[in-house]
């Protein structure tokens, strides 16, 4: 970036976006001609006395000139409509061109204090290096004079914007992995309506949905990861394509693309993982949802941990959360708690991740290895999941509605088996052994669900049925 440019970005984003003041009109006017950039903030809860951050490209200076500056600053006097100025001044002196060893020690060594008290800490800004270099200070402005152009949602540029204050356009980085990830959910899905089409619950459980008695039963946890880029339709697929989209580049450039990789995959799992246990055993489930809500728990997560760096409002990062959510509640077949365990495995992938450039904690790598280490074994199966009696009673049930009576036996029987005190397993078999024509263990199974609940009037109406079977063939019992 050129440096006016530069001097440009770090003034807007000083002003629009980490509330400063303009105050190069109050500067003195010998020091105007050096000072492009002078804003200060007089209530800066860090930094005492309030602070003002002064930006001055050094390169054509003299030393002398350079001191003076840095003299002229300390100096007393109120100067300023807005009242007297911070206590605490940064000068940050921008160099972009070759920063000499013996150039940084002389401007790192004009910090001084003037009569009146007011302290000025010189900083250097390397443009050509994309290093500052500083003896303390606040460490939110070395962020904002490294990357002076931070990510925002649409329209919080336009609801956080300060009058007079342009905004410069952003050079960010390119979001390869969200666009990686839309080209491969478009293949799939391309590849499903070849390959039958991709509303089909038997092509969609073929290439690998999230379908719980193939998991749980055929070992298939690798469609844990899987489901996440399987579609149900162009509609599913667009809707979907489109959030990714805009939350992909957004998480993507706040986070980096290694992190971004890392929370999309441990969101894809745990709405898949939730979805398993807690929704519907045996209907399919597909779409890369549970996913996309894990970035918008990374949002939050980065909201919390690093405010200065994204100052979006928390209504319109938090609203499309509860419109999604309501939505799913609302609307049949939609996997609610795919949203559910997305939401909080990404808001938990970006606290492992971490933000960048808020310093390296020890434990964050081995966190990140470790997570990554139970996700690969949990997809390769090494942590199985038993057969729930909800589950297996929901499978018998299923299998029953279209006659697969062999099928249904089985799962009943499981179900059961897994829960002895439950009559409703019992009331199923009375209802398969009676379609049949296995009377007695349809009455056997009827008697056990009066055992059970004895006021069950479709088990009275059943051993009624058999007692007429019976009859009607001659059975006396």
């Amino acid at each position: 970036m050129d440096l006016s440019g530069y001097l440009h970005a770090v003034r807007w984003r000083l002003v629009g976006r980490e509330g400063f003041l303009p105050a190069e009109d109050e500067l003195p006017a010998h020091l105007r001609a050096y000072c492009p950039v002078a804003v200060r903030r007089t209530a800066d809860p860090g930094a005492g006395g309030g602070l003002a951050v002064v930006l001055v490209p050094a390169d054509a200076l003299t030393p002398a000139e350079r001191a003076g500056v840095a003299a002229g600053l300390a100096a007393a006097g109120p100067w300023g409509a807005a009242g007297p100025w911070p206590a605490h001044v940064v000068v940050a002196f921008v160099f972009a061109g070759t920063l000499t060893a013996p150039v940084l020690d002389e401007v790192l060594r004009l910090g001084t204090r003037g009569d009146g008290g007011r302290a000025v800490e010189p900083w250097v800004v390397d443009l050509e290096s994309r290093e500052v270099l500083r003896p303390g200070g606040p460490a939110f402005l070395a962020d904002v004079l490294l990357h002076p152009h931070p990510p925002a949602l649409p329209g919080e540029a336009e609801a956080g914007a300060t009058p007079g204050v342009e905004r410069p356009a952003r050079d960010l980085p390119v979001p390869y992995v969200t666009y990686a990830l839309l080209a491969a959910i478009g293949a799939v899905y391309l590849w499903l309506e070849v390959h039958g089409g991709s509303t089909r619950s038997s092509v969609l459980i073929r290439w690998g949905a999230n379908y719980g008695p193939a998991i749980v039963l055929g070992g298939e946890y690798w469609r844990l990861f899987t489901a996440m880029f399987l579609h149900a339709g162009i509609a599913h697929l667009v809707m979907n394509g489109l959030v990714l989209a805009h939350m992909g580049r957004l998480v993507e450039t706040l986070f980096g693309s290694w992190r971004f990789a890392f929370i999309y995959a441990a969101a894809g799992l745990s709405g898949s993982l939730m979805s398993l246990l807690l929704g519907s055993f045996v209907r399919p489930s597909v779409g890369a949802s549970g996913a996309l809500f894990g970035l918008f728990g990374a949002a939050v997560y980065f909201r919390i941990a690093a405010p200065r760096q994204w100052r979006v409002p928390w209504g319109q990062l938090l609203w499309p959360i509860g419109l999604n959510l309501a939505i799913g509640l609302l609307i049949p077949n939609i996997d609610n708690w795919a949203h559910l365990g997305g939401l909080a495995g990404g808001f938990a992938a970006a606290a492992v991740a971490g933000v960048p450039r808020q310093g390296r904690a020890r434990w964050r790598r081995p966190a990140v290895l470790a997570v990554v280490a139970v996700a690969v074994l949990l997809v390769a199966g090494a942590f199985p999941i038993p057969v729930r009696a909800r589950d297996a009673l929901e499978q018998g049930q299923a299998a029953m509605a279209v006659r697969r009576y062999e099928e249904a036996e089985y799962w009943l029987r499981e179900a059961a088996r897994a829960s002895p005190g439950d009559w409703r397993p019992h009331l199923e078999l009375a209802r398969l052994y009676y379609l049949t024509g296995r009377y007695e263990e349809a009455g056997a199974e009827a008697e056990q669900v009066l055992g059970l609940a004895p006021g069950n009037r479709e088990a009275r109406i059943i051993l009624g049925a058999v007692e007429d079977a019976r009859r009607r063939a001659g059975i006396r019992r």
